[in-house]
């Protein structure tokens, strides 16, 4: 028996050490590291994910919370101090934040953290622990999906193009960046029904529009192109739409999507 157990251990501590190991590598791999500290002293014990994510040498295990300091983007560190010392302050027991560190051989680096507080019978600090996610690249997307839609407006604006969406369950039209302005319609958050949008219209333009739309989703096609006149307070500008159709199973309309096109210049220097 006494063999049986000590055999046992033996597997269980092998099995521990292989998850240890396991964790350590995905930590590694996937730039997940863990940290803990003592508040009073201030020394980090820190995972292998959290030594290369910080750019530490490999087999790094503790730090003084100064060499994370240190690393820290100087824009970043008194945010973050400012942060942990309202934490404790209110008794927080765990609280979120992202910053950027900066590495000799890599540059700016940016990290979502979480940290969970524990406290002393008498409410004060003990222990911090959590974990550090490097988000660069996830970062990086954010900030280059932003300078699209940017340019995208500023190209709306001056292209006069605009996007739209309709619904066709609850009649609501949602317009993207440029569409309302083409319309001479109110910036209301983007959102108008279908009949504000139809007294845009010239009169003698609507029930064209309206035959070519029922036609189509009658015959459930896919993209339909228009040209027409509007009306923007008082001025006529002419109009060129590309509408794509997406339905149900039944062949019932669900929504239209598109985009609306200025095009009055083109129009007046073909009738020239």
């Amino acid at each position: 028996p006494r063999v049986s157990l000590a055999r046992r251990v033996d597997v269980a501590d092998h099995a521990l050490a292989e998850r240890n190991l396991q964790l350590a590598l995905a930590g590694k791999v996937g730039q997940v590291g863990t940290y803990a500290y003592d508040v009073e002293t201030e020394r980090m014990q820190i995972s292998e994910g959290y030594a290369a994510i910080y750019g530490l040498p490999e087999g790094t295990t503790e730090i003084p919370r100064s060499d994370w300091r240190a690393r820290v983007h100087p824009e970043d560190l008194e945010r973050l101090e400012d942060l942990r010392r309202r934490a404790f302050a209110d008794g927080l027991r765990e609280y979120a934040s992202d910053y950027r560190v900066v590495l000799p051989d890599c540059g700016a680096r940016w990290i979502d953290s979480r940290s969970f507080i524990s406290y002393t019978a008498n409410g004060q600090p003990q222990r911090v622990v959590g974990f550090n996610i490097d988000v660069t690249q996830r970062k990086l997307i954010e900030h280059n999906l932003a300078e699209r839609q940017t340019q995208l407006e500023l190209a709306n604006t001056i292209a006069q193009v605009g996007s739209y969406t309709y619904n066709y369950s609850t009649g609501s039209l949602c317009h993207g960046p440029g569409s309302a302005s083409i319309y001479g319609l109110r910036e209301t958050g983007g959102e108008t029904t279908a009949d504000e949008w139809r007294k845009c219209v010239h009169p003698q333009d609507l029930a064209r529009l309206v035959v070519e739309s029922r036609q189509a989703l009658a015959r459930q096609q896919r993209e339909l192109v228009c040209v027409f006149r509007i009306l923007r307070h008082g001025e006529v500008r002419w109009i060129e739409t590309r509408n794509r159709f997406y339905y149900e199973e039944t062949g019932r309309a669900t929504q239209a999507v598109g985009a609306s096109i200025d095009v009055t210049d083109r129009k007046r220097a073909e009738e020239t």
